[in-house]
């Protein structure tokens, strides 16, 4: 309460005193510019032309490094001037390459842009095509580092168009490419590959080998895109035979790394493995942080996929550790950018100030250099107690929500796992598919992971039939989120082991055997975890299902008919009742729907008055919906119950599948 009062205290004649403080100091650094600036120029303007325009172009360079944009733009103005003055072509290259390596590579992009433009209109007046070529291409180069993928492929449109009229084929191949990036990553492959073979043709004409890597392992990347991996394979080896011909060390990471994703995507394992790992080694030798991070997420899948869950954890925790220090680069490069663009916006205002300060100079010397000094001394101790308390305040502020923040990413990083390892857990579609010819699965867990899931199996059945047993389940564990995650996890465990490793082929058996191993393994302690369930026996040959039905009962629709099938009034797992489950039977018709599911969808609260949807409102759905092709039917039901919902919460995970008979 006593800083507020001082600092309002007479406001109006402190605010004039440090007014006066900021103009003088502006006013002494403008005279210490201005002499160092005149001893600059009488060394720089007995020299020639051509020497003068070096001289400034180092200095150019030098000014940008320093991020000093003011003294930036006036090198490079003078210098601008003397390339047009003496039509020297060598100086506006150079002035180009310094702006791309200087300015565009350190993300100064607003200057940048503004000294390209200027070299582009210089080039247009002194007839230098390479000059406009070179100063739109650069153009097209900043939008894309921003992500404005549009805007950049007009302006290296633009940049083929100038090239082609004014026939300048020193940047035509460049130009090619550029545009083939562009349309890439507007998904455009067809007019991508067309322009990236116009950039080869140029490179082999050129021999210019390391182009001609670049353009193959483009094209590559197109027909990979396209799922045409013969063709992939093809561009991406002539890629790595020219890349290890001239020693590419990153190129041959990329080539090689390249070929393991072809291959994974083909399902070769073995193949995809060897390549990445020879990718890899050449990244870490080249100490190649992105290619590293790419190689990591691809063996992560690749063990993933065959099962080798160990390596491909361990390669995915790698693939994030490198990702985010990436990602800490980038933020640290930005931060910068960004300090050093509110540094020039402050100096372009204080050179503004200059121009009204001059006529106040010497009376503000004479008459307040004192006083300043006093006023300053002690508001400069105030100022600086308060900011030491605030940055203490802030320090802490910062350490907290970055402890926070590497938290939470730490908890969402697992709980994404988590869910990739439960989905390779569920029925798999191309399972589904051999044995339901059309069907329709419809799965909205409430969080990230699911208590929810269907599962299913096929079983060889000693003196049953040749073909054997289908069986198919619908289950709902115990609570939701991970530790519904982890229930849903252990329940598929104990339905395989009794179906696929004890041989229990009764749907009600299975049961009986589920709940024993839930409460054999969790439940010794009166807890009530287990899930309530639906598993189906199906028998092909005569449209008949044998079924076990867990508090949830199976609905079937007939000729716009609801029939719930009868089911046990128990879970599986622990309860009061000690109950053995019921094995039914149900004879279906052809044409019948089979609908399976859980409550999540009747138990949802939504509509005007914000009530559940009940079970009643659901078989009237169901009813409504069954003679539509199920894919609709599929549809119809996640937009009712996204209506139904509306604003408010899903209370539960949702799971139905139909089935047509």
């Amino acid at each position: 309460m006593v800083d507020a009062n001082l600092f309002n205290y007479n406001f109006g004649f402190i605010k004039w005193i440090l007014h006066t403080l900021f103009v003088l100091s502006i006013l002494s650094a403008v005279s210490q510019n201005k002499a160092e600036t005149s001893t600059y120029e009488i060394i720089v303007e007995s020299a020639p032309d051509t020497i003068k325009v070096n001289s400034y172009c180092r200095n150019f360079k030098g000014a940008i490094s320093k991020r000093d944009f003011l003294n930036a733009e006036l090198f490079f103005d003078k210098a601008l001037e003397l390339c047009e003055k003496n039509n020297f072509k060598a100086g506006i290259n150079s002035l180009i390459d310094i702006i791309h390596f200087q300015a565009i590579g350190a993300g100064y992009y607003k200057q940048a842009i503004n000294f390209l433009f200027k070299v582009k209109e210089a080039s247009i007046r002194m007839n230098y095509n390479i000059g406009v070529s070179g100063s739109i291409n650069e153009i097209g180069i900043i939008y894309w580092r921003q992500n404005d993928t549009k805007q950049a492929l007009y302006f290296y449109t633009e940049n083929i168009n100038y090239i082609n009229k004014h026939k300048v084929k020193a940047n035509l191949s460049a130009a090619y490419n550029n545009v083939g990036l562009a349309l890439r990553q507007l998904n455009k492959y067809d007019m991508a590959v067309e322009y990236y073979n116009k950039s080869l043709q140029m490179c082999l004409e050129s021999g210019d080998m390391e182009c001609q890597a670049n353009a193959y392992n483009n094209i590559g990347t197109i027909y990979q895109f396209k799922h045409d991996y013969e063709k992939a394979i093809e561009f991406h080896n002539k890629s790595l035979e020219l890349r290890l011909q001239i020693a590419d060390s990153i190129g041959i990471s990329m080539s090689l790394g390249n070929l393991g994703w072809v291959l994974l995507e083909q399902k070769k394992f073995k193949d995809a493995e060897i390549y990445f790992h020879q990718s890899l080694g050449v990244s870490r030798r080249a100490n190649d942080p992105e290619g590293i991070q790419e190689i990591c997420e691809g063996l992560s899948k690749l063990y993933e996929e065959t099962n080798q869950t160990d390596k491909a954890l361990s390669y995915y925790k790698e693939f994030i550790a490198t990702r985010d220090t990436l990602m800490n680069e980038e933020v640290k490069k930005e931060l910068l950018v960004k300090e050093m663009q509110f540094r020039y916006d402050q100096e372009e205002e204080k050179r503004e100030m200059e121009v009204k300060s001059e006529k106040m100079r010497q009376q503000l010397y004479t008459l307040m250099a004192l006083l300043i000094l006093f006023i300053a001394l002690v508001f400069s101790l105030l100022l600086f107690k308060r900011f030491k308390l605030t940055q203490k305040q802030k320090d802490v502020i910062e350490k907290q929500k970055k402890l926070v923040e590497e938290k939470q990413t730490e908890i969402t990083d697992s709980i994404q796992y988590a869910k990739r390892i439960q989905t390779t857990l569920l029925a798999h579609k191309e399972f589904l598919n051999k044995n339901l010819p059309e069907y329709f699965v419809y799965y909205r867990p409430k969080d990230i992971v699911s208590g929810d899931f269907y599962w299913a199996t096929h079983a060889e059945i000693p003196n049953h039939n040749e073909e054997g047993s289908f069986y198919l389940a619908v289950c709902d564990s115990t609570g939701h989120g991970v530790p519904g995650a982890f229930m849903s996890l252990l329940n598929i465990t104990f339905l395989n082991e009794a179906i696929n490793e004890k041989g229990i082929y009764q749907p009600n058996e299975v049961f009986n055997h589920v709940r024993k191993r839930l409460i054999e393994s969790i439940s010794q302690d009166g807890g009530q975890e287990g899930m309530d369930a639906i598993l189906v026996q199906f028998n092909k040959k005569d449209l008949s299902i044998n079924y076990a039905a867990a508090n949830n009962p199976p609905v079937v629709v007939r000729n716009k008919e609801v029939i719930e099938l009868p089911y046990d009034k128990l879970p599986v797992g622990q309860s009061e009742s000690e109950s053995q489950f019921n094995n039914y039977s149900f004879q279906l018709q052809k044409d019948d729907m089979l609908y399976l599911f859980t409550d999540g969808y009747a138990d949802q609260f939504g509509g005007p008055k914000s009530k559940k949807f009940m079970y009643h409102r659901l078989n009237e759905l169901f009813v409504s919906l069954h003679h539509l092709p199920v894919s609709k039917q599929q549809a119809a039901l996640a937009d009712t119950f996204e209506n139904w919902k509306g604003t408010l919460d899903q209370i539960d995970d949702v799971c139905i599948i139909g089935i047509r008979i």
